[in-house]
Parts: C-alpha cells; structure tokens; sequence
C-alpha cells in the first residue's frame, strides 16, 4: 500500500495534540537534539518573557519617537526620551521652513504663468464676438475670443472664452465680474 505521511508536529516537538486519532505517522525519531532545542526555546521564551516585561521602560516608545506624542501618556510601558522628541520637532521644524520656503518659488513661478484666458458666463443669446471685443476692449489687446454657437441656429451658447496678451488685462477683465451686459449680469472667471 500507501505509505503514511509523517506527522509534522510530532517530529518538531515530540508531540502531537490529536494524539492516537492523528491521520499521520508518530514513528518519526525525534532526535536529542530537537529535544534539547524545544527545551532551549521555551527556556528563552521565559527568560524573553522576563526580559520584556523589563526592557519595556528602555525601549523608546514608536509613538513619541515618530510624532513626539504618545496618548498613553504616563500609562505607556515604553520610555517616553524629551532628546527624542526634541529630535523630532527641529526636524518637523525644518521641514516646515524648507516646505514654506518651496511653496514661496513657486509662489513666484504661478505669478509668471498665471492665466492669460478668461471665461465669460451667462452672457445673453443675441450677443456676438464683436459686442464682446468691444466690452473687454478697455482692458487691454485681445488675442483670441472663442464663442461657441449652435450649429443650427448660430446662435450663442452663452458663455464665451477671452484670450489677452497682459495678465493685467486678465486682472481687469475680472474686475468687470458681474456687471451687465444686454441685460444680463455676467460672470467672469
């Protein structure tokens, strides 16, 4: 026939929790010095047990050493170290400062590629390209007016886009946000 199969936990401790109603094989030699290690182990699991009962309070607790804060407080079992925490909060610090002093370039940066275009909303159906040439021409040269219409009709969808050469045109043109034009009261963005 069929060979058996070993019984796993038999041959790593010597034992087997189902006993005579295990499926597999007990006819494994359990070798001396498996015995003596199983034995070695549990020594170290008491004597670790001990240990970490102990080293707790010189264990730096995770918490205060990545947050500076622990909300176990004076609860926690680990060392709760100030020159950790000190540590910690110079580097959050100055990480802050170099975060601050990044967002100020590029600060910079969005002033020199801020938008040229401006979206005109609500504007009135009967208005035309030209009405709105001659409305945003105060604000300064208009490079391109897109003005969808129905292809049906031709008539406006009302809203149209504004295309200016200055970002201070753009300021402008904004500045007219919801003043009327052929009766209605636009919205500039």
């Amino acid at each position: 026939g069929k060979k058996k199969q070993k019984c796993f936990s038999f041959k790593k401790t010597g034992k087997c929790k189902l006993g005579d109603k295990c499926p597999y094989s007990h006819d494994v030699v359990v070798s001396k010095a498996v015995c003596i290690r199983v034995d070695d182990v549990s020594k170290r699991e008491d004597e670790d047990g001990g240990q970490k009962k102990k080293d707790k309070s010189s264990i730096d607790c995770i918490n205060w050493k990545n947050k500076g804060k622990c909300r176990k407080g004076a609860k926690c079992p680990y060392r709760h170290d100030e020159s950790i925490r000190d540590k910690l909060l110079q580097k959050k610090k100055s990480k802050e400062e170099e975060d601050a002093n990044n967002s100020k370039r590029k600060r910079g940066e969005n002033k020199i590629r801020q938008s040229l275009s401006i979206r005109v909303f609500g504007l009135n159906y009967d208005t035309t390209p030209d009405d709105i040439r001659s409305y945003f021409a105060h604000c300064g040269p208009i490079v391109e007016v897109t003005f969808p219409t129905f292809e049906d009709s031709g008539r406006s969808k009302g809203y149209c886009g504004v295309l200016f050469q200055s970002p201070k045109a753009v300021a402008l043109a904004i500045e007219l946000d919801g003043n009327e034009l052929h009766g209605r009261w636009l919205r500039i963005q």
